[in-house]
Formats: C-alpha cells, structure tokens, sequence
C-alpha cells in the first residue's frame, strides 16, 4: 500500500461522512486505489448477506424512475468533482 493510500485510508477511517466522496474522486483519478478495494470487499460482504439483499436484488420500478435517475447521475458527478478535489488535498 502507498503512503497516499495510506493517508486516504487513515482519513477515512477518522470521517466517515467523507467516503463518498472520496470514492467518487478516486472513481475518476485512482479506480485501483486501496480504499475503493476495501470498499468493494465491504460491498461484496454486504450483498452475501441475507439481511440485506433488498438493497441489491431488482425491483419493479415506476415512470418517474429515470428522472430519479438522473438526478443521482447529477449528483454523483458533483460528488465525484468535490471528491477529486479531496484526494489531492488529502493524498
């Protein structure tokens, strides 16, 4: 592990509420970055899991679905500029 990765890491670890963000900033700079790593592990874990399979299984959705859609689509590609802002501050 890099001494940046460490640094997001160690970050991370200490604000929480930041990890979206940072995993949008390392999306677009870093995909391969240790903390999208353990993230995705995390991810993996929670999918196996029984107890939270409705977040992960399909749903039937309505009409106004690719509105919401695309209001997330927005969002994230502002989270992800904050977030590239974060991992040059940070690592």
């Amino acid at each position: 592990m890099t001494e940046s990765d460490q640094k997001l890491v160690r970050f991370a670890l200490k604000h929480p509420s930041s990890i979206r963000l940072l995993d949008a900033g390392l999306a677009v700079t870093r995909p391969h970055a240790e903390l999208r790593r353990r993230l995705y592990v995390i991810f993996a874990l929670l999918e196996a899991d029984t107890h939270y399979t409705q977040y992960f299984l399909a749903r039937r959705r309505g009409p106004l679905y690719l509105l919401r859609v695309g209001t997330i689509g927005i969002a994230a590609m502002f989270k992800a500029l904050v977030g590239i802002i974060l991992v040059k501050v940070v690592g």
